[in-house]
């Protein structure tokens, strides 16, 4: 397994050789205002092409190279990304070098999204941290290298040499990268088959309770299935579905109303029991007060509603 640091150079060398051009550009910015006679805001416009360029790919080099070989990925854009900056050497107009660094942006965004996938795939878990760390050191290594070099190259052959030496670079990562990356070990995905989950047996054991809430909502959505074209007969004949509710509920209430009449008088005869027990307690407290006895004010004045009983 030694062979995984040789995919970390590799991928850290490809990911710098690009990084000079999109990192170390600014170095270049007073040469190409006299090169190309630019006025402030154009010259920032050419140093923000290269990301503009990436903006736009980099999502659709990264959907390719979790469909592809990441050798190959890296391979193309930077090649093709060497290219184009050899031809920025040839522009003569603002415009021409701003589309042309827009392109080397655009395939140069390759190695950004292809490298550290390769490089996730040769290294485990306790290790993936610092292999991460150390490729993503190659973006700073590269600016640094390009801002460096590149306004000595400009004062020797202009600007010309210099966006040579930067394709020269982007080609030479590419050869490194087609050269010594190799696919990783494959990795047992979770799922066998992602496109039919329903006939994965572990989907349907992992979670009971999910299990039982989709089999409750397929029943709802079942009796809703069979509900709704009754209640469109209904509105045939008249009928809206809120007027049907509304004289479902008025039968339920009456037959609720119906069901509870004997409760109701139970709960009558309790009120008044109560009510004579507290009338027949006033009267004994009475009576205690006037020295009398209770029984002869109860046969003298009866409470009221003892009639009742």
């Amino acid at each position: 397994m030694g062979y995984r640091w040789v995919i970390l150079a590799a991928g850290t060398f490809a990911q710098s050789s690009f990084a000079a051009a999109s990192v170390g550009l600014p170095a270049l910015a007073p040469a190409l205002r006299s090169h190309y006679a630019l006025s402030l805001g154009r010259t920032g416009v050419v140093l923000a092409a290269t990301g503009i360029g990436m903006l736009f790919t980099l999502l659709p080099w990264g959907l390719l190279a979790d469909r592809f070989d990441e050798r190959l990925v890296i391979a193309t854009g930077l090649s093709g990304a060497g290219v184009v900056l050899v031809l920025c050497g040839t522009t003569t107009s603002f415009v021409s070098l701003t589309l042309a660094l827009i392109g080397a942006g655009a395939l140069g965004a390759s190695v950004n999204a292809a490298s550290g996938r390769a490089i996730m795939s040769w290294f485990g878990a306790s290790e993936l941290g610092l292999a991460l760390g150390i490729r993503q050191t190659a973006i700073p290594i590269g600016g640094a290298l390009g801002a460096g070099v590149l306004p000595v190259l400009a004062s020797t052959g202009g600007t010309r040499l210099a966006f040579f030496v930067l394709g020269g670079s982007c080609m030479t990562g590419a050869l490194v990268a087609a050269t010594f990356i190799r696919p990783g070990r494959a990795r047992v995905p979770e799922l066998t088959d992602v496109t039919r989950p329903l006939h994965e047996s572990r989907l349907w054991l992992r979670s009971p309770t999910a299990w039982a809430r989709g089999c409750g909502r397929c029943a709802r959505l079942a009796s809703r299935s069979w509900l709704r074209p009754r209640q469109s007969q209904r509105s045939s004949t008249g009928r809206s579905r809120r007027s049907f509710l509304r004289s479902r509920s008025r039968a339920c209430s009456a037959w609720r109303g119906t069901g509870s009449r004997p409760l109701q008088r139970r709960r009558r005869r309790e009120r008044h029991g109560r009510a004579l027990h507290s009338a027949y307690s006033r009267r004994c407290s009475a009576s205690w007060l006037q020295g009398s006895h209770p029984c002869s004010l109860w046969s003298s004045a009866p409470p009221p509603g003892a009639s009742h009983l």
